[in-house]
């Protein structure tokens, strides 16, 4: 790596290469390019290399973020992977000496790539108490990161940049944007998909893709988590807000408030109501009255 201000880039190479037993690299976007240094920089004698990040279609498709580094495991016996979905920490640690600050493993932090940003690194100990918090929270809630959760989030992560191009936006913790409705008829193949084990037809697959990809649920869950994660999502959407809160809707209520609110045709308008009633039956527990065709919580009595 080379050009710009380099201070960021010599402080990590510094630190990494004082290591003697074991690395830990913990950065919510890291660049395959970057990775790959920072590795080149571990001395033979380190036994351990732990990475902590975290991955997300909208970041990848950004380009903030290679999942890609998870095949440097193969390369590196040494190296673990791992993601903590709500990650923000930047930490460098070689042995029990460490820098933490705001640069990300990306050629901007780093200072190697053209107008870098403007960043910081401070020493700090492995033993300070805001460092052992930070290290214990991971221990209890990192996933480990595979070769499937990579692959998924890249095609989602492509899907979003052939339909979304330069107005990507990386999220917060927010909600998907309003806008954003499912597409696939068959909710009940989505955690397959997004487990990367679903044997479903082309049509279905790709919905579900799409459904993903835009609900930027994190890698990782286990199916009841996921399920949570999807009905926080769908309660974002303003129909399913305003039936949550108790307000009667029909299928008509919610085919022409969509309608209104998006811009869909009548037809367009009519089949996004009824995959919403459809993911709502799946993940929320609601179901048709079929003599008012009004959405009620609660189970069918057949």
């Amino acid at each position: 790596m080379s050009a710009g201000d380099e201070r960021i880039w010599q402080q990590v190479r510094t630190l990494i290469h004082g290591a003697a037993d074991n690395v830990q690299l913990i950065a919510p976007f890291i660049k395959l390019d970057v990775f790959r240094a920072v590795l080149s920089a571990t001395p033979t004698s380190v036994q351990r290399i732990d990475c902590v990040t975290r991955w997300s279609a909208a970041e990848v498709a950004a380009g903030v973020s290679d999942p890609e580094i998870i095949y440097l495991v193969r390369e590196d016996q040494r190296l673990r992977v791992r993601l903590c979905h709500n990650l923000h920490a930047k930490l460098f640690l070689a042995d029990t000496a460490g820098l933490a600050g705001s640069a990300n493993m990306t050629r901007k932090a780093f200072g190697t790539a053209p107008k870098p940003n403007l960043e910081l690194l401070v020493e700090v100990g492995a033993d300070h108490p805001e460092i052992q918090y930070l290290l214990q929270y991971i221990e209890l809630t990192a996933v480990p990161a595979t070769e499937i959760m990579a692959i998924a989030i890249r095609e989602q992560a492509k899907l979003l940049q052939e339909t979304e191009g330069t107005a990507i936006i990386i999220p917060g913790d927010d909600a998907p944007p309003a806008a954003w409705y499912p597409s696939t008829r068959r909710p009940d193949r989505l955690y397959a998909v997004y487990l990367g084990k679903a044997d479903a037809s082309p049509a279905v697959r790709d919905g579900c893709v799409r459904d993903l990809a835009f609900l930027g649920v994190p890698p990782g869950l286990d199916e009841a988590a996921f399920n949570d994660a999807v009905r926080e999502r769908l309660g974002a959407i303003p129909e399913v807000r305003g039936l949550l809160k108790g307000e009667r809707l029909t299928n008509l209520d919610i085919q022409l408030s969509i309608g209104n609110r998006i811009g869909l045709g009548s037809s367009e308008a009519r089949r996004v109501a009824e995959t919403i009633a459809e993911w709502l039956k799946y993940f929320d527990h609601f179901y048709m009255d079929v003599a008012t065709w009004e959405l009620r919580p609660g189970q069918e009595h057949m």
